[in-house]
C-alpha cells in the first residue's frame, strides 16, 4: 500500500475545545491509527486551521459555549459544513443525541433546534469515552442530509425584491 493511501485512510478530526479537562478527556480516546486529530484551543487558532484544511477534514468535535452560536455562524459563512460533535454539560440531553431543549421560559420562538446543522451529535462529557462511535454517528447523519436552509422574512424579502427587479419582460 503506498503511502498516500495509507494517510487518506485515517479520519482527520478537528477539535475545538478549550476547557483542559475536557482536552485531556478527548485527546486520549482519539490517540489510535484510525484518526488524525488537531486539538485547537483558540478561536484564532481555529479560524486559521479551518480555512486551510477545510477540504481535508471529517469531523469537527466542538464544545458547547457561548461561543459555538457566532462559531456556526462564521462556518456557515465560509460554506463550511462537516459533520460534528458537540460536548455539551447541558443536563437536557437527549438519548437521541441531539441538541438540547431549552426550558419553556428560556425558549423563544426564533431559537433553532440545532445550532450548526441538523445532523450535530451532541453528547456529554461523560460519553468521551464512546467518542469513536459518535464521530461515527455524526458522518453517518451528516451523510443523510437533505440539501435544505433556513430563511427568515428578510431574506425572503430580498429576493423577492430581486426576483421582480431582474425580470425579463
Amino acid at each position: 500500500m503506498n503511502e498516500q493511501a495509507t494517510l487518506r485512510s485515517h479520519l482527520s478530526v478537528c477539535i475545538f475545545i478549550e476547557s483542559e479537562s475536557l482536552i485531556d478527556a478527548v485527546g486520549q480516546p482519539l490517540i489510535d491509527d484510525r484518526y488524525l486529530s488537531t486539538v485547537i484551543q483558540s478561536d484564532e487558532e481555529f479560524f486559521t486551521f479551518i480555512a486551510q484544511a477545510k477540504q481535508r477534514l471529517d469531523c469537527l468535535v466542538l464544545e458547547d459555549t457561548l461561543k459555538l452560536p457566532p462559531i456556526a455562524n462564521w462556518l456557515h459563512g465560509q460554506a463550511v459544513l462537516l459533520p460534528a460533535v458537540i460536548l455539551s454539560d447541558d443536563p437536557n440531553l437527549s438519548a437521541d443525541h441531539s441538541k438540547p431543549k431549552k426550558a419553556a421560559q428560556l425558549a423563544h420562538a426564533l431559537d433553532s433546534v440545532f445550532t450548526y446543522h441538523t445532523a450535530e451529535v451532541w453528547i456529554a462529557p461523560t460519553q468521551i469515552g464512546q467518542i469513536y462511535g459518535h464521530i461515527e454517528q455524526a458522518i453517518k447523519q451528516f451523510l443523510k442530509l437533505a440539501p435544505t436552509c433556513q430563511l427568515n422574512d428578510l431574506d425572503l424579502a430580498a429576493d423577492l425584491i430581486n426576483d421582480t427587479t431582474t425580470e425579463n419582460f
